[in-house]
């Protein structure tokens, strides 16, 4: 993704092949999404954003012990207020009110901290197979990319404890 991020329209035409094809693919999304009781608001997105400083917040978050709260305010930033994510002021923002010093990340962000290692994670998963989220990696060797219905992790789970004797 460059730096900048994509025009949102033409990153899905693109990805998805048309418009067309694009809903049909997230319409489904927004089914499930509205009956866990989110409220996305995917027309609010004007801009695909490069994420590398929101997983850099994300990597800083884990060394604070605030990972999930800083992952779940990126996913409503982007996904339910449609804010952009590659912006440093919006991470600034998710920082200040996950508990991070916002002075402390705005220093970080400053600068190329972390990058690198960033990049090596991202090229590590990419040598696995992983190129799309959700992807799920089960004892270090089965990969299961997209999102999966309910019976799905059911039957899984159900053959994991099989095979393990539970």
């Amino acid at each position: 993704m460059p730096s900048e991020g994509i025009d949102r329209k033409k990153y899905l035409e693109s990805k998805f092949g048309n418009r067309d094809l694009a809903v049909k693919a997230y319409t489904p999304v927004l089914e499930h999404a509205a009956l866990a009781g989110l409220n996305l608001s995917l027309e609010s997105i004007t801009k695909t954003p490069n994420t590398l400083s929101a997983h850099r917040l994300i990597f800083w978050a884990g060394q604070e012990g605030v990972q999930n709260a800083v992952v779940s305010a990126i996913f409503k930033a982007y996904f339910v207020e449609g804010r952009d994510i590659g912006e440093n002021s919006v991470l600034l923002d998710i920082s200040h009110d996950t508990g991070i010093d916002k002075e402390m990340v705005s220093r970080l962000l400053a600068g190329k901290n972390d990058y690198e290692q960033i990049i090596e994670l991202d090229n590590a998963a990419r040598k696995m197979g992983i190129n799309s989220a959700p992807t799920f990696i089960l004892n270090g060797k089965h990969v299961i990319t997209g999102a999966q219905n309910v019976d799905f992790w059911s039957n899984l789970i159900g053959e994991v404890k099989v095979k393990l004797g539970i």
